[in-house]
């Protein structure tokens, strides 16, 4: 892993910027081998190693009590294999699907926080995502490289305040949220759930 990060700092100014890179392996997930399953299964020693290989890079600048974070987060995944069980009768037999997979996560974050009076705190964070398969295939011949990956929100905003008031030798933290929550790919193609939602089961 690198990482790097370097800054300028004045009175009542800062700025920095930082990054880092990192290549991780990991074994396939719990039932990768389909493990479960009497018909189909994986020999270890063919299953290649999960690969990640994830980025970051980003600023932060404080002017005058506003604090502001923005970075950019990349994440490839190679050699993602997993099984899918198959629902109805065919799970009693031990029915299943895998799934081979390239994919990748990118997102980009912003945050920034200031005290406009003396213990308030009003925060504001956002993200946008990006994910999505590069490339994807199963054994029941289903192809899903280029399609979003499921259950990821495609823009997250949350906005909050707190106060903090000193009572009797303790502290009142009182505190209001609001948070919205983009759209989001529900159809997982990768389970053999496609667009048009018909269900492939072996």
């Amino acid at each position: 892993m690198l990482a790097t990060g370097m800054g300028v700092f004045a009175d009542g100014y800062d700025l920095a910027a930082y990054g880092h890179y990192a290549v991780t392996y990991q074994n396939p997930a719990s039932n990768a081998y389909s493990e479960f399953s009497p018909i189909l299964r994986v020999l270890p020693t063919s299953a290649e190693l999960v690969k990640n290989v994830d980025y970051q890079a980003g600023v932060r600048c404080s002017v005058r009590g506003l604090h502001i974070t923005a970075d950019y987060y990349h994440d490839y995944i190679m050699n993602l294999l997993s099984s899918v069980q198959s629902t109805g009768i065919n799970t009693l037999v031990g029915a299943v699907t895998l799934n081979w997979a390239n994919t990748v996560y990118s997102d980009v974050n912003f945050s920034t926080f200031v005290n406009p009076v003396k213990h308030l705190t009003v925060n504001l964070t956002a993200n946008i995502q990006h994910s999505y398969y590069t490339k994807g295939r199963s054994t029941n011949g289903l192809n899903f490289g280029e399609e979003v990956l499921p259950g990821l929100p495609h823009q997250t905003v949350t906005l909050d305040a707190l106060y903090r008031i000193f009572v009797l030798g303790g502290l009142l933290t009182p505190e209001i949220s609001d948070q919205y929550v983009g759209a989001q790919t529900i159809a997982n193609v990768a389970t053999g759930v496609a667009k048009d939602k018909k269900i492939t089961v072996m």
